[in-house]
């Protein structure tokens, strides 16, 4: 290998995420709170300029029998519009992991307030904001062995529960049931609706949350 094929792979590792262990003055492992930083695995990395801004317990998402490491990032300097991201490293060994799936469509876009009373700058990002209808919609993102749970609220009293499901011969997660559920006055939740969905094979990555507003 030459030199310049030696500079074009340290660069590459040092912008894109690594599921190798290298030298960790060159491995960007910046966190929203400190208490982030004795979790990280050695060897998984960020671009620069992001942050590990959530990391969620560790669980077996993909049910290989291994537990998996599960975390948010997004930009250190986060900005009206930007996207938060969720990636899923799986574990070979004690020091090593690899990268399963990496997601930019779980969370909502990124604003400072989803209220309507907020004003954004951008006025195509302004008329995003708004169709959140002045409500943040993720209620919860739950994982468990195999599965991932997305719980909406996108009114005051709609409720979807959105199942995932992982099939290991696509190596990926797919729509098994749609639950849309009610909230009466004392804050009791009814089910009206229950879809099984899996024969339709609706992937994660199809997920958007324009399509429950």
């Amino acid at each position: 290998m030459n030199k310049s094929q030696i500079l074009f792979s340290i660069i590459t590792l040092a912008i894109l995420f690594s599921c190798q262990a290298q030298d960790q003055t060159d491995c960007n492992q910046a966190v929203r709170l400190k208490f982030y930083s004795n979790r990280i695995p050695k060897g998984i990395c960020l671009k620069e300029g992001y942050e590990f801004s959530y990391i969620y317990d560790e669980m077996d998402v993909n049910n290989d029998g291994f537990k998996d490491f599960l975390f948010q990032w997004r930009k250190r300097d986060i900005q009206d519009g930007d996207t938060l991201y969720f990636s899923v490293y799986q574990q070979l060994d004690s020091t090593k992991y690899k990268l399963v799936k990496s997601f930019d469509n779980l969370y909502p876009i990124y604003f400072k307030d989803y209220s309507l009373e907020y004003n954004v700058k951008d006025s195509l990002l302004n008329e995003l904001q708004g169709q959140y209808g002045g409500m943040y919609p993720l209620n919860q993102l739950e994982f468990g062995d195999g599965k991932i749970l997305i719980h909406l609220q996108p009114g005051v009293v709609d409720h979807y529960f959105l199942h995932y499901r992982y099939n290991h011969e696509s190596k990926n997660w797919y729509l098994e049931y749609r639950i849309y559920s009610e909230e009466d006055y004392e804050g009791k939740l009814y089910e009206v609706s229950n879809e099984y969905l899996w024969d339709k094979k609706l992937s994660i990555e199809k997920f958007n949350y324009f399509d429950y507003l």
